[in-house]
């Protein structure tokens, strides 16, 4: 690993309700300042907090663009767009894959606890794996090399059921 590097980053993020949530009425019971999350019991109101490498707050505190693309509502805010997420976890996978090291990047979580979200996104809101794509190919575009290959694998287990993917690209300008 290039030197000043962490071999494993913990990262969590809070998502916003679904629809299901809101229409329970559902109350958040996570708070986040810094690298640190809170939870609160929502009976007695003790709280327990956990230290991260990345707190990501994506609760609330956004606004939607012309494009659909969320981001902080104010300057100030701490809401954790999908952007920040790619920089702060994506980025660095990214560049040690270019300089040779085998590089992996993991999404752990209940179902419907938004994983597909932060790798993947929805809809504007291109999640990690999308944003690396995109990394990749523009520095692939930009290679005098000519001969290119470019391989991903894509695992995935859900409950009982397994599906994984391998995509090879020869790339030829």
């Amino acid at each position: 690993m290039p030197a000043g590097s962490d071999s494993v980053k913990v990262a969590v993020r809070v998502r916003p309700f679904n629809q299901r949530e809101k229409n329970a009425g559902s109350k958040c019971i996570i708070s986040m300042n810094g690298k640190t999350t809170v939870i609160t019991n929502p009976v007695n109101g003790d709280t327990k907090s956990f230290s991260y490498d990345h707190s990501y707050w994506s609760h609330s505190d956004f606004t939607e663009d012309g494009e659909g693309i969320y981001h902080p509502a104010t300057p100030e805010g701490h809401y954790a767009d999908q952007k920040t997420v790619f920089n702060d976890l994506g980025k660095g996978v990214l560049d040690n894959a270019w300089q040779g090291y085998n590089a992996a990047l993991f999404a752990y979580g209940q179902t419907g606890s938004g994983k597909s979200y932060s790798m993947i996104g929805y809809g504007a809101n291109k999640g990690i794996v999308p944003i690396t794509c995109e990394e990749l190919f523009k520095v692939i575009d930009g290679n005098e090399d000519k001969e290119k290959q470019l391989q991903i694998l894509q695992f995935e287990k859900e409950g009982e059921q397994e599906a994984s993917e391998t995509w090879e690209n020869m790339a030829a300008a």
